[in-house]
Parts: structure tokens; C-alpha cells; sequence
């Protein structure tokens, strides 16, 4: 479950004209694996106890290739700029659906978003 900072549920995924675009750009099986290892960061990082905070830019880190996120950089033309927008739109849709609950964040000085599971 995904909330603002408000309490506000978060019930569809923003940008909605981007998000349609690069998701019509990869196939689903494609999709589902990058969703998975996303599925897999978080349950990693919920179980250690180490952080209760994510961003999307964790997840990946700056090469694109050869792991399960290369789709998603494909999907937005190899653009990585456009990729990590991409995955964040992602980590959004992944968090709505968890079971935990995670409160957002805009990080306006450094253009992200932070997610603190609570």
C-alpha cells in the first residue's frame, strides 16, 4: 500500500501518457521480471532490518545492461534519463501493490522520490 505523506492512498499510477507508452514498449514477461527483482530488492531490504527508506535509483544503480532492468531501458528507447523515470513509475505501481505500508516523499533538491515503509 502506497500513501502520501497525508494519508492519502495512492490509487492508480501517475504519468499516465509515459507510463502507457514505455509499458506498450515491453512485453509482459519482460515486465513481470523487472517487477519481481523490484519484488525481491524490497522484501531483501524489509527483512534485514537495515533501512526502512528506498528509492528508485537504489535499485538499479547506473548500469542497465545485462539484469533484469535492461527491458526497461530499452522500452524507453535507451534513454537513462527516461529509465530511471521509467523505473521509478514501476517501484510506484510495485509499492501500491505490497501488503506494507510505504509513505512518499518528494525529494524537490534532488528531483526523486523517497519511499519510508512504516
Amino acid at each position: 500500500m502506497l500513501k502520501d505523506v497525508s494519508g492519502v492512498i495512492m490509487d492508480g499510477d501517475p504519468h499516465k501518457d509515459e507510463w502507457n507508452t514505455w509499458r506498450s514498449n515491453i512485453n509482459d514477461l519482460d515486465f513481470n521480471l523487472a517487477k519481481n527483482s523490484i519484488n525481491e530488492y524490497i522484501d531483501d531490504l524489509v527483512s534485514s532490518d537495515k533501512s526502512n527508506i528506498l528509492e528508485a535509483a537504489w535499485i538499479v544503480g547506473k548500469d542497465w545492461t545485462g539484469g533484469p532492468y535492461q527491458s526497461l531501458y530499452y522500452a524507453t528507447g535507451k534513454d537513462q534519463k527516461a529509465a530511471g523515470f521509467f523505473i521509478g513509475l514501476v517501484l510506484w505501481h510495485v509499492l501500491r501493490e505490497r501488503e506494507e505500508e510505504w509513505v512518499f516523499i518528494d525529494d524537490q533538491e534532488r528531483k526523486c522520490k523517497q519511499y519510508f515503509l512504516v
